[in-house]
């Protein structure tokens, strides 16, 4: 995982909304929660590949205790900055072992196709596998590279500010390239490399690792980000 990507995109990524869809998914679990599981008791969250911890925040506003963990010590220090009463670690997640119990575990921004080795993201969900209580729920998201724009776009525009990406696909293995802009000029450029996953393939991994899945779907509930596969998969 490229952690030198976050030492300019932290600076940049509250100030370009990039927070927006995990706080949209959070939303949309707390209504599946209710929804799917009225008599459950799910008061403890930990989001794993956090960011600036915005996710985390928005569990605590209703009520539900949420800690954050990332790789970026650089995101991290934002997410401290601006939730100080909110328990966040610099860890890499595919090695992060955590002995307390957790009601449920979110994971998103495709944050997992990040992980380009398939044997840690086995040791990744292995370990989510351990902190998840019996009956506990892993939800998270991953690409799906069939419905991805493969042309350069700009994804992130607001105000004078651009963040532009392009996908490049080899085989499972992508790479994104990344621009960030300022009045039209370049500032930074950064590239991020991806493993394409597909859901069979995910699907065997949580398997092997004591999860049956809920329900998988390009569409939850009111998300119409079709470019991911959303899954709640419950620990037995």
């Amino acid at each position: 995982m490229n952690t030198e990507l976050y030492k300019e995109f932290s600076k940049v990524y509250d100030g370009l909304n990039c927070s927006n869809y995990s706080l949209l998914m959070g939303s949309i679990v707390l209504k599946y929660l209710n929804e799917k599981h009225p008599n459950e008791n799910f008061k403890k969250n930990l989001d794993i590949c956090c960011g600036t911890g915005e996710l985390c925040n928005f569990f605590m506003n209703n009520n539900i205790d949420s800690k954050g963990v990332d790789i970026s010590e650089d995101m991290i220090t934002v997410a401290r900055y601006k939730f100080p009463n909110i328990e966040f670690i610099t860890d890499d997640v595919t090695t992060y072992w955590d002995d307390e119990k957790y009601d449920f575990v979110t994971c998103f921004n495709d944050a997992l196709n990040h992980i380009t080795d398939v044997e840690s993201l086995k040791s990744t969900i292995n370990n989510i596998s351990h902190y998840v209580r019996k009956n506990g729920l892993f939800i998270f998201d991953i690409n799906n590279y069939n419905s991805l724009n493969y042309e350069k776009y700009s994804s992130r525009q607001i105000d004078n500010r651009e963040l532009t990406f392009h996908f490049h696909r080899n085989n499972k293995l992508i790479t994104c390239d990344m621009e960030y802009l300022e009045n039209g000029e370049v500032i930074w450029c950064k590239t991020a490399f991806e493993r394409e996953y597909y859901v069979d393939e995910i699907a065997l991994i949580l398997n092997n690792a004591g999860f049956v899945i809920e329900t998988c779907s390009q569409y939850f509930y009111d998300d119409e980000e079709i470019i991911k596969w959303k899954f709640v998969t419950r620990k037995i």
